[in-house]
């Protein structure tokens, strides 16, 4: 499969987000053929960002697999770091976590009120690090800054 036979970009939405799992899937193991070794999935407007990682992992054996940027306006700490510990057993050394406060635009459209980012993003850190038994590692993770 060729990368124009991926759709929009080798990183872009249209290639490892998608409503289809299929189409995830497919476009995932096609790059990991193809030798790339890394791949970013969008989570900044939120949706089942997990689940989409979830069926790269499987099929690209080669590649690390980061959210860039998951937003934490819209995935709760506990879920992130249910799902970190689930894919650190399965998949080890094979996720990065990204994390961002995102955009005013993208919580107005979820309905969301945009206040207080940096002390937002602060205290899901915190939440992460309480975590247990092994919370997420400084090591495991990004954090993105506009």
């Amino acid at each position: 499969m060729s990368t124009r036979a991926l759709g929009k970009s080798v990183s872009g939405r249209g290639v490892v987000r998608d409503k289809d799992r299929r189409v995830v899937a497919d476009s995932a193991a096609a790059l990991d053929d193809m030798g790339y070794r890394a791949f970013r999935v969008p989570g900044g407007f939120g949706g089942p960002v997990f689940d989409d990682i979830d069926a790269i992992l499987p099929v690209s054996p080669n590649t690390t697999v980061a959210t860039a940027v998951l937003n934490v306006w819209m995935h709760e700490a506990p879920e992130t770091d249910s799902w970190v510990a689930r894919v650190r057993a399965d998949h080890p050394s094979r996720m990065i976590l990204g994390l961002g406060a995102s955009h005013e635009i993208a919580l107005s459209r979820s309905g969301r009120n945009y206040s207080r980012p940096l002390g937002n993003l602060r205290a899901y850190l915190d939440q992460l690090a309480e975590q247990q038994p092994v919370p997420v590692q400084p090591h495991e993770m990004v954090l993105a800054a506009l």
